[in-house]
């Protein structure tokens, strides 16, 4: 059945329509005659209000002086209002919210908040559209590199977590893209080649998908401690082109390679390191490690070389082969090789220790050939020089200071400066004593066999005199011999002798014995005559 309302007629603000409970000395419900609709608990003046605001738009709360409204959309709800589930819309400290809510046995439940289709999802402030969540679901800006996550020294997001990437520009050493607020000019961006670091708006490191590149000037170093806000202690650096350095200040350094490390009591390695005065290399090895041979070297045909003062001064060829080469000196008297032997103790008896041993007992052997002369030691003599007239008292190629020295509870059967075992030694210069002091050969052993001299070579002892025209003696000499069986001058007849000067001739003939009585006789006279002739030609007279 139609009927038509009744037109209520009355000032904005006055019910036209009104509802109570009983009890109730107020309005629970209520319409005023400009259309605003209005509740109240019943005891009191009416406190929520829903009105027309504008065309399409309706207004809760639209009343001078009437307080936050909000709005409640329940899930569930149990008739005492204890436990419920509900959606909710407020103002809370003049900060507006959409939340979900719960009570009592009412269950936490997801807030959406959302588009359908391919529609967009934005998020306005300041009456300007800031960011959007697009149809496939990522959230953008509406505006490119205009907004910020977070803002800085406040508001900030404590961590971000991603699934995959994180994306940025490629950014540029004094803008990088990844950074960091209190220092802008620091962080990571892309170049061509690689990912590099800028550090105070320098590019310090470039990693290409080959190299680690650094910075000149820009050092790996560590501390002493898990923290890195400690002085560093050991720093690797670039010298210049190709030359790596380990160095800090004027500190030593150690360079340590491993062979094994069990722990810091127990490994092997190679050191090199430096001190105060000297540079060293060396194995070392500790608690369970092994001693191990330190082999310096080359491979293939190179040569090994040893230098001092930036100059090669020794060699090793490819085959083994020694070459020393002693620098100039000035204004000082350097030894161009010395050898100093150890003092032993409790050396394995009867067996020979050599304080040096050359061995030169391996063949050698030659295409055919003649060589005018093959030495295997060679010393060449020195010349020595001065800067003014000057004199050397003794000057020797080489020098023997003397026999061995007999030393506790040693006792010598024989004890030699030079001991040639066996062969010929030949001297091509003078051969020179200390004068009236140095014996050859010892009385009654270890005596020379025989002493040859060559044609032209003078033998000089005191003042008797052996050379190519005989011997001479000096004034006082004499030739003194054996009391018990005699001395031979010539051990045979056909031997040649002569005195004063004369020719030497062979034994003369045996001289007839006379055979005149006791007168005169010319017999006895002729064999004379015979003996006088025999002794002037050994010329122990004159001749007549």
């Amino acid at each position: 059945m139609a009927y038509d309302p009744i037109p209520f007629v009355d000032a904005a603000g006055v019910a036209v329509w009104s509802a109570k409970v009983a009890g109730d000395s107020n309005n629970r419900a209520q319409i005023t005659a400009d259309g605003q609709m209005s509740w109240g608990p019943g005891n009191a003046a009416v406190d929520t209000f829903q009105s027309r605001s504008a065309a399409g738009i309706v207004a809760f709360g639209e009343v001078d002086g009437v307080g936050a409204h909000s709005a409640y959309f329940y899930n569930s709800r149990s008739a005492s209002g204890v436990n419920y589930e509900r959606a909710t819309l407020l103002w809370d400290t003049n900060v507006f919210h959409a939340i979900t809510q719960q009570a009592g046995t009412g269950t936490a439940r997801n807030l959406v908040i959302g588009t359908t289709g391919s529609a967009l999802l934005l998020l306005r402030s300041n009456n300007t559209e800031r960011w959007q969540v697009v149809a496939a679901g990522h959230l953008t800006a509406v505006s490119d590199n205009a907004l910020d996550f977070g803002a800085s020294g406040a508001n900030r997001a404590r961590s971000i977590y991603w699934g995959t990437q994180a994306l940025g520009p490629d950014g540029s050493v004094s803008a990088p893209t990844y950074s960091f607020a209190s220092n802008t000019d620091y962080g990571v961006f892309l170049r061509a080649s690689g990912v590099s670091y800028a550090i105070g708006g320098a590019e310090r490191f470039r990693m290409t998908d080959a190299v680690f590149i650094m910075g000149n000037g820009v050092e790996f170093g560590w501390v002493s401690s898990s923290q890195t806000t400690v002085a560093k202690d050991l720093s690797i650096s670039r010298d210049a082109a190709d030359a790596w350095a380990q160095r800090r200040g004027t500190n030593p350094q150690i360079f340590r390679l491993y062979n094994t490390f069990t722990n810091a009591s127990n490994y092997e390695r190679l050191e090199m390191f430096a001190s105060a005065t000297e540079t060293t290399i060396r194995q070392i090895e500790a608690g369970t490690g092994t001693p191990r041979p330190l082999v310096i070297g080359t491979f293939g045909a190179a040569a090994l070389n040893l230098m001092t003062a930036d100059t090669t001064r020794g060699s090793f060829s490819a085959d083994g082969q020694l070459t020393l080469t002693e620098g100039v000196t000035a204004g000082a008297t350097p030894t161009g090789f010395t050898f100093t032997g150890a003092a032993h103790g409790t050396m394995i008896t009867t067996v020979e220790a050599p304080g040096m041993l050359f061995d030169a007992s391996a063949i050698k052997q030659w295409a055919t050939g003649a060589i005018a002369a093959q030495r295997e030691f060679k010393f060449m003599a020195p010349t020595y020089a001065f800067v003014g007239a000057s004199v050397i008292a003794e000057a020797a190629t080489v020098y023997i200071s003397g026999a061995p020295i007999l030393g506790t509870f040693a006792t010598f059967t024989n004890s030699y400066a030079l001991w040639v075992n066996s062969g010929e030694t030949r001297f091509d210069g003078d051969l020179v004593f200390v004068d009236n002091s140095t014996d050859i050969g010892q009385s009654g052993a270890n005596r020379p066999r025989w002493l040859y001299v060559r044609a032209g070579v003078n033998v000089i002892a005191g003042q008797v005199v052996l050379d190519t025209n005989g011997i001479t003696m000096g004034d006082a000499k004499n030739i003194i011999i054996n009391t018990t069986t005699g001395t031979k001058i010539g051990t045979g007849t056909t031997q040649k002798l002569g005195f004063w000067n004369v020719t030497p001739v062979v034994q003369p003939a045996h001289i007839a014995d006379p055979t005149g009585g006791s007168v005169i006789d010319i017999e006895c006279r002729a064999q004379l005559v015979l003996l006088l002739a025999d002794q002037a030609t050994l010329g122990l007279q004159a001749a007549v």
